[in-house]
């Protein structure tokens, strides 16, 4: 059954929070047009489908509705929606040095009869990375759940450590 209670009618928006460790990395980017690789459970149900992408730059119509969603994915005969949404205040794009080993919600979903369960981090689905000092290691994959390189300009080694993530309800 759903994680968020009975809720399988109504929408309800679920943040993407994460959490790592940094090594002289200044910020971690997750540009805007990137999309996100999941698992999902029907939330009146307990069946799951794996590797689903929800893309931010794809629209598609809902049935008996004016309204588009970035996902429609059926189970059974529900017709359940995923959609980016931005929470003013609360989710941004960016886990700073500040942030290291603390969760912060970096992106939201509003979800109808359809929750995420896991990310699945792909190699295709890349970050930007800053380091403390200043350089920028572009396309980043996080696939393995952590990364580390090596910055010239600061003669040290910077890292990605126990990539972590969760999900909750926000609002």
């Amino acid at each position: 059954q759903s994680t968020w209670g009975n809720r399988y009618l109504l929408m309800v928006v679920i943040g993407l929070f994460v959490k790592c460790d940094l090594e002289n990395i200044g910020s971690i980017e997750f540009p805007e047009n990137m999309r996100f690789c999941f698992t999902l459970r029907q939330s009146s149900g307990d069946e799951t489908r794996t590797g689903v992408y929800v893309c931010p730059d794809e629209l598609h119509e809902m049935s008996g509705s004016r309204g588009t969603a970035n996902l429609i994915i059926k189970f059974g005969k529900s017709e359940c929606t995923m959609s980016f949404t931005e929470v003013k205040k609360k989710t941004r794009r960016v886990y700073t040095a500040e942030d290291s080993g603390n969760f912060v919600p970096i992106v939201a979903f509003e979800c109808r009869g359809v929750e995420p369960v896991k990310w699945e981090p792909s190699e295709d689905d890349t970050v930007n990375v800053t380091t403390s000092a200043g350089t920028v290691f572009r396309d980043v994959d996080l696939s393995s759940l952590e990364w580390c390189e090596y910055d010239e300009k600061a003669d040290s080694t910077i890292a990605i450590y126990k990539l972590e993530h969760k999900f909750e309800a926000i609002r």
